[in-house]
């Protein structure tokens, strides 16, 4: 799920929770974050959307560029964080990052996305 620069952080907020409200994205709580995640089934449909509108490219770039920086920033805090805290964080984002690495070296045409991710996901 994501926003661009045309939409503030109050209606990106109010699209999301009416999605949750429709049951198109689930929330997962802690006591520190919530997370929100679409099922299967939405997500390709979304992701069909997506190229159909030839938006796709631009969305799993901003994708890729998010979890990178989300990997270098726990790369770097590998020092200073807990075993077990670290593979928490890395856990959660699993699947992500596998997604980010798909289109970074596979399916765009830069894969210095992908090569940096690697790198700070070794």
């Amino acid at each position: 799920m994501c926003g661009d620069a045309s939409l503030d952080d109050l209606t990106v907020f109010d699209l999301l929770t009416s999605l949750v409200e429709k049951s198109l994205v689930q929330t997962e709580t802690s006591d520190t974050w919530t997370r929100y995640r679409i099922l299967e089934s939405t997500r390709q449909y979304a992701r069909e959307l997506l190229q159909e509108q030839g938006e796709y490219e631009a969305a799993a770039g901003a994708h890729a560029a998010a979890f990178l920086a989300k990997a270098e920033e726990l790369d770097d805090a590998y020092e200073t964080m807990s075993d077990e805290q670290w593979a928490r964080e890395v856990q959660v984002e699993i699947d992500n990052w596998r997604t980010a690495l798909e289109w970074g070296l596979i399916a765009s045409s830069d894969v210095t996305v992908g090569q940096r991710l690697a790198g700070a996901l070794r």
